[in-house]
């Protein structure tokens, strides 16, 4: 038997750093394979990177191993008081409950109860043989590197095998294709651009493509957040028809846009800085070569460690100033959110992206780019505003964050036009949904089915000028979005969903049926939200009227040609019965939902 004060004597900093950075890439590697058995197995949103088995055990030997750095230099000045039982209890805890991080819905002083027992059982079990674990952990160190650094080059040689192979089985694309460029700006609404209007400046490269160019004046999104709305656009079918909720990726037997395209000789690239609902996990990279979400860069890596996705963790970590640290230890923050953590990816960096990728490309592409700055939390606001006048409303700074998205489009098509790309290049520009400022009593976005939620732009560019300088007043759906650029490239339109809009490029009356959105309420991803809002509902448009149906039974109506913020409910007004009535049984015809429709 080895006496704890021998043993103790013989561990050196860089022995129990060694110890903590085995235990960092251990933990790590346990923590990649529950997230990737989540996401492979059952199907579901883990909102973590596809490479985590080899980012987790790279965070948590950071983590630990940072720990560990701070338990040696204590060891070493205070060794009577912190033992090497205290050293081994507390990396062994801490590893427990980065693992205890990953049962979310066990309370978070219970994760912290369950690992210090933990901790302090195994503690019991190692100090004995901490002769034995210190003659060999450094092998164990260099065996895992040697794990991880495999994961990692493998990762990255199969997806680069993958796209080859996927690339290769695609046919020659016909003479004369032209490109696809799809470009939506997450959460804009139509009525914040000086597209349509608004009294500051947030799309002058925009208001400039629109000279060459088809507007809608009249675009509604299926739904009113992100991914509903995408997978519909990705389809031509109704978001209820897709199968997708808050914690459910989108049906993965519909076919979709991105498999036509490359039926018909396509390269198919997607870029998305969406992290949260347009991620590999959605649904939505099916069809793509090449899909970006998230990136390999050290802030992501380190944030792939459940101690990084911890709130209090994750404040202090990235918070902009002290006074923000301290408001976040005052709150103490526990609980692990819903969503995964992950660094902000910005306009440019989607740019790049593309750019990168589209570079020497010798066949047609069809590209799927999502812009994300102009989403909740938002930045800076736009140039224009005087700095003057105070700290800017969350408006002024949605306005900052469009007023960059344009700008990265027009760096975008000036590097196309450069490149000789950009005039064989179709164009279509437009959103999944909008925001709320306090309209209706309503901030955000997936709570109602507001215009401002559903009236967002679209704007498409044919590089035969096509369409050029027409503005279309009727209301259409970007359920038609798919069918109108398939027909627009000259692809194979038949079959897929949805009507297309090309006659309305030629200036021809677009047939005005009626538009239906909705969502599927809330009660799946959290039962505690306000059941006044966060319920199922459908709604369906025309050129005059919007009507909303609400899963209890409350019927909203609306004269948009005349009331475009929805201010006035006529609902209950005997003299719009008529009208009311009949776009009701539009609904439980067109989109029947037994849990609306009676």
């Amino acid at each position: 038997m080895i006496r704890r004060g021998d043993t103790a004597g013989r561990w050196t900093a860089v022995d129990v750093l060694t110890l903590a950075l085995v235990l960092g890439l251990v933990t790590g590697m346990l923590q990649g394979g529950v997230y990737t058995l989540r996401s492979a197995v059952f199907n579901g949103f883990t909102w973590m990177p596809r490479e985590v088995l080899w980012m987790s055990p790279l965070a948590n030997a950071w983590w630990i191993g940072g720990a560990g750095l701070c338990v040696a230099l204590l060891h070493m000045l205070l060794p009577r008081i912190v033992t090497l039982r205290v050293v081994l209890f507390v990396l062994l805890s801490l590893s427990a409950l980065s693992l205890a991080f990953l049962a979310t819905k066990i309370h978070p002083l219970a994760q912290i109860v369950l690992s210090l027992g933990v901790g302090a059982w195994l503690s019991g079990l190692a100090e004995p043989r901490s002769l034995m674990i210190r003659s060999r952990m450094r092998r164990w160190l260099v065996a895992l590197c040697a794990m991880v650094l495999a994961m990692a080059l493998g990762f990255q040689g199969w997806r680069t095998w993958r796209e080859h192979r996927a690339l290769a089985a695609v046919p020659p694309a016909p003479a004369g294709s032209v490109n696809v460029l799809f470009l939506l700006l997450d959460t804009v609404r139509a009525q914040n651009l000086s597209l349509y209007g608004y009294n500051q400046p947030t799309s002058p490269v925009l208001d400039s493509l629109a000279a060459s160019s088809t507007v809608f004046d009249a675009a509604w999104a299926p739904s009113s957040w992100t991914l509903p709305s995408h997978a519909s656009m990705f389809t031509g079918v109704l978001p209820l028809q897709t199968g997708t909720d808050w914690r459910d990726p989108f049906d993965t037997t519909l076919p979709v846009l991105a498999e036509r395209f490359q039926a018909a000789g396509y390269a198919t690239g997607g870029f998305v800085a969406n992290l949260a609902y347009t991620h590999r996990e959605s649904g939505l990279a099916r069809g793509f070569q090449r899909y970006v979400d998230h990136r390999a860069t050290v802030r992501q890596i380190l944030m792939t460690s459940e101690i990084a996705q911890v709130p209090v963790v994750h404040e202090i970590r990235y918070a902009a100033s002290w006074r923000a640290r301290l408001a976040s230890l005052r709150r103490f923050e526990l609980r692990r959110e819903l969503f995964s953590y992950s660094p902000r990816k910005r306009a440019p960096e989607v740019v790049r992206e593309f750019l990168d990728w589209e570079a020497g490309r010798d066949r047609p592409f069809f590209a799927f780019l999502n812009f994300f700055d102009a989403h909740e939390p938002y930045g800076e606001p736009g140039p224009w505003r005087d700095s003057q006048s105070g700290p800017p409303t969350p408006m002024e700074r949605y306005d900052g964050g469009i007023r960059r998205i344009d700008a990265s489009l027009g760096a975008l098509f000036d590097a196309l036009r450069e490149r000789g790309v950009l005039d064989r290049t179709i164009i279509v520009v437009t959103s999944d949904h909008g925001d709320q400022f306090n309209d209706h009593g309503l901030t955000g976005h997936g709570n109602s089915l507001y215009a401002q939620l559903l009236r967002v732009p679209l704007l498409i560019h044919a590089p035969d000028g096509l369409g050029a300088g027409v503005r279309v007043a009727t209301a259409v759906s970007l359920l038609d979005l798919g069918a109108t650029m398939l027909e627009l490239s000259g692809a194979d339109a038949r079959g897929f969903p949805g009507r297309s809009l090309v006659p309305a490029l030629r200036g021809q009356p677009v047939n005005g049926s009626p538009v239906i959105s909705g969502f599927g309420g809330l009660r799946q991803f959290d039962p505690t939200f306000d059941p006044e809002t966060f319920l199922r509902m459908r709604s369906v448009a025309t050129d005059d009227w919007h009507l909303i149906r609400r899963e209890d039974g409350r019927v909203e109506l609306f004269n948009v040609r005349r009331d475009p913020d929805e201010l006035v409910d006529l609902a209950d007004d005997a003299a719009y019965a008529v009208i009311r009535d009949s776009l009701r049984r539009v609904l439980a015809e067109s989109a029947p939902d037994p849990a609306i429709d009676p």
